[in-house]
């Protein structure tokens, strides 16, 4: 196994049994307008690893906005 792929898979095993917080939950910010559309595209994704890497490229922003508990499990390597 590459370095890389050692790294990935260490993350994964660590957030494992991690949960998922339910949408309301996602948001950690309510403060304008901004948190709430850059968490939108995250809104009833249950698996993140299946999102469309375009999602997450144009989403970048919204890793300021998750809360505590989603952004614990958020864009973990695909």
């Amino acid at each position: 196994m590459q370095p890389k792929q050692r790294v990935i898979e260490h993350i994964r095993q660590a957030f494992c049994e991690t949960e998922r917080p339910d949408d309301a939950f996602l948001q950690g910010s309510r403060e304008g307008c901004e948190p709430g559309e850059s968490v939108a595209p995250f809104i009833g994704v249950s698996d993140w690893s299946q999102l469309d890497p375009t999602i997450l490229d144009a989403s970048y922003n919204a890793l300021s906005f998750f809360s505590e508990g989603a952004s614990d499990i958020s864009f973990l390597p695909t």
